[in-house]
């Protein structure tokens, strides 16, 4: 009688096995990397718009409040944002700054005055945009005459 060379009860993994799941994993791994890295992209732009309405209604505040009876601001610097006290940034009495996001770069306002007690501004319908440096993502932020704040 010849020996059984292929035993029934085997126990392991085939190589065939072994490649599809393999290649199931790396398949699943490569789009969860590139998931991760949009979703880091976008939220480094909606962290950015989020503290820029944050100091934008800050500012409102302030001036429908009435502190220190002036008007106040905030003004969109080359690498910094500030928000200032007074009747525009160049006579400002107080300066708060703020760091910029380097990879989002600021086009439209450049300054934005609330007057004391009412919050108006001379804006009027006027868009501050935000966009990635490498990216076609943009987030749009429309100040009216009110002092209203609005996302787009």
């Amino acid at each position: 009688m010849s020996p059984n060379i292929y035993p029934q009860n085997k126990k392991g993994f085939t190589l065939i096995e072994v490649i599809v799941s393999i290649t199931i994993l790396i398949f699943i791994l490569a789009v969860g990397f590139f998931l991760v890295i949009d979703f880091n992209r976008l939220s480094g732009l909606a962290e950015e718009k989020n503290k820029v309405i944050s100091i934008l209604q800050r500012a409102r505040s302030k001036a429908l409040a009435n502190i220190n009876e002036n008007s106040h601001g905030v003004y969109f610097g080359q690498d910094k944002i500030f928000l200032f006290e007074g009747p525009s940034f160049n006579q400002a009495t107080q300066k708060i700054d703020f760091e910029k996001n380097p990879n989002i770069v600021y086009s439209g306002i450049t300054e934005v005055v609330f007057f004391p007690l009412s919050a108006t501004t001379t804006i009027s319908g006027d868009n501050l945009i935000l966009r990635e440096k490498n990216g076609t993502k943009e987030a749009i932020i429309s100040i009216n005459y009110e002092g209203r704040i609005y996302q787009k």
